[in-house]
C-alpha cells in the first residue's frame, strides 16, 4: 500500500511544532541556568537557637554569625563576599565566625591548571582576591570580633595568616581563643583542617573555666574527634560545633547528589551527639560553576540560650 504523502500544509504545521518544541527546550534550559545562578547568589539566613549547659545569664541571647566556603575566585567575588558580611551587621551579631575555603578555582581555570605556569598565575590571582576580601572587612572588625579557621583549599594559596590580619580577622588553628562577650567569655576552639593533616595532633582538653565551648572545624568529619573529649558526666566538652565544606551538595536533583566533592556522612543540617550540637553549613559560594540546584547558599545566625 502506497504511503500517503503529507500535504504542504501538514509539513508546515509539523515544522512549526518542531520549532516551538525547540524554542521551549531552549527557554527551559535558559530558565534553569538562570534559576541556578540566582540560587547561588541569594544567601539565605538559617536561624538556630542553641541551648548550652551552664550558660551564664549574661551570655543568654548572644548571637553568632557563621559563614563558610566563600569560594572567591576573583576581585569581584571578593568585594561581593565582603559586602555580604557588612550587610549582616544590621543583625547585630556579637561574634562573626568564618569557616574556611575562602578561595577556589573557576571553570575557566581548568586548562590553565595543566601547566605549572598556569597554576602559579591562578595562585597569584586567588591570593590577591583573598587579600581584597579580608582588607574589605576592616569596617566589620572595627565593630564586631571576627574569627576564622582554615579549610582544605586554603592550603593551596599561601599566606592565610597574613591575609586575615589585613582586615583584623583572627585566624585560629589548633588553638583556643577566649572571646570576650558581654563581660563574660566564650572558649572558641579552632581546628586545622583534617584533610590537610592540620588537626591530626591536636586534641582540645577543655576550658580552664566554666566558659561555654564552641568548636569550629571546616570539615564535619572531625565531629567525632571533637566530641570524643568529654566531661565527667559523659557529655562532650564542646557545646556547639560549626562546620562547612559539604557545599550542600551544590547540585541535587530528584534526590540525587549530582555535583559534590564531599563523600562523608554529613550533609548541610543540624546533628546532635554526646550532648553537643553540630551545625553544617552548605556555604556561601560555589565550586567551579556559579550555580546551585536543590541547595541554597547559607549563612547561620545562632542564638545561645541557657539549658
Amino acid at each position: 500500500m502506497a504511503k500517503k504523502r503529507r500535504t504542504a500544509a501538514e509539513k508546515k504545521r509539523i515544522r512549526k511544532l518542531k520549532l516551538r518544541l525547540a524554542a521551549f527546550i531552549v527557554a527551559l534550559i535558559i530558565s534553569l541556568i538562570g534559576w541556578g545562578f540566582f540560587n547561588a547568589r541569594v544567601v539565605h539566613v538559617k536561624y538556630a537557637d542553641v541551648n548550652v549547659r551552664g550558660l551564664s545569664m549574661f551570655l543568654e541571647g548572644s548571637k553568632i554569625l557563621f559563614m563558610s566556603d566563600f569560594k572567591i575566585s576573583d576581585q569581584d567575588d571578593a568585594v561581593r563576599s565582603a559586602n555580604l558580611i557588612k550587610g549582616f551587621l544590621q543583625m547585630e551579631p556579637d561574634i562573626i565566625i568564618l569557616g574556611g575555603d575562602y578561595t577556589a578555582n573557576k571553570m575557566s581555570d581548568l586548562f590553565r591548571l595543566q601547566s605549572q605556569e598556569g597554576k602559579n598565575e591562578i595562585a597569584l590571582r586567588l591570593r590577591e582576591a583573598r587579600k581584597t576580601f579580608f582588607t574589605e572587612l576592616q569596617p566589620v572588625t572595627a565593630r564586631v570580633q571576627v574569627y576564622a579557621v582554615a579549610g582544605d583549599q586554603d592550603s593551596e594559596v599561601e599566606g592565610l595568616f597574613e591575609d586575615c590580619a589585613l582586615g583584623g580577622v583572627k585566624l585560629i588553628e589548633n588553638a583556643v581563643e577566649y572571646v570576650p562577650v558581654k563581660s563574660n567569655y566564650i572558649a572558641l576552639v579552632g581546628y586545622g583542617d583534617i584533610l590537610t593533616g592540620g588537626s591530626a595532633n591536636f586534641k582540645f582538653k577543655g576550658p580552664t573555666t566554666n566558659d561555654p565551648v564552641i568548636a569550629v572545624t571546616h570539615n564535619p568529619d572531625a565531629y567525632p574527634l571533637v566530641t570524643s573529649v568529654m566531661d565527667f558526666e559523659g557529655n562532650a566538652i564542646a557545646d556547639l560545633v560549626l562546620s562547612g565544606h559539604v557545599m550542600g551538595p551544590q547540585i541535587r536533583l530528584f534526590g540525587l547528589d549530582l555535583f559534590k566533592g564531599y563523600t562523608g556522612q554529613y550533609k548541610a543540617g543540624v546533628y546532635s551527639e554526646a550532648g553537643s550540637h553540630l551545625i553544617v553549613s552548605s556555604g556561601v559560594g560555589t565550586q567551579w560553576m556559579p550555580i546551585r540546584f536543590g541547595s541554597r547558599a547559607q549563612a547561620h545566625m545562632i542564638t545561645l540560650y541557657r539549658k
